[in-house]
């Protein structure tokens, strides 16, 4: 079986230059996965870069807090071509949190961070997990 049958692509910051500013990821509904992995990349960077896990009651994000325990070590401004990784389980998430999501702030610097960041679900409660791919996710190719 194809990877891509186990893996969704459920969440993503576009490649951006991001300076004095925080990003987000689209928000998962962890009812649907036991996992999602986040990977943020960054590239040029001038300036300070943190990421952490949001976790929210609603999917509009109208609840949302920090995940006590998912923040990276902040990044340096010569921390260019760095990427970090972020999982959380769905068991860890607070009482009536249901959804989650990536923040990354990027600090004040000339030009900011090159940054994107994808998030993995796996684990899915319904499969192939790839049928809950985001709907920006254009083709997949297996062999």
């Amino acid at each position: 079986m194809a990877l891509s049958n186990n893996l969704a692509i459920v969440a993503a910051i576009d490649p951006q230059i991001v300076d004095n500013n925080t990003v987000s990821t689209d928000l998962v509904d962890m009812s649907l996965y036991s996992r999602v992995i986040f990977i943020v990349e960054v590239g040029f960077c001038d300036t300070t870069v943190n990421a952490k896990i949001r976790e929210a009651k609603d999917d509009a994000g109208v609840t949302e807090q920090d995940l006590t325990g998912l923040a990276i070590t902040q990044l340096a401004d010569d921390d260019d071509n760095k990427q970090v990784i972020l999982e959380v389980s769905a068991a860890n998430l607070s009482a009536g949190y249901r959804y989650v999501s990536c923040d990354v702030t990027v600090g004040n610097g000339t030009s900011g961070a090159y940054i994107s960041a994808v998030g993995l679900a796996g684990d899915s409660r319904y499969n192939p997990a790839s049928d809950n791919d985001l709907a920006s996710v254009a083709e997949i190719k297996t062999k």
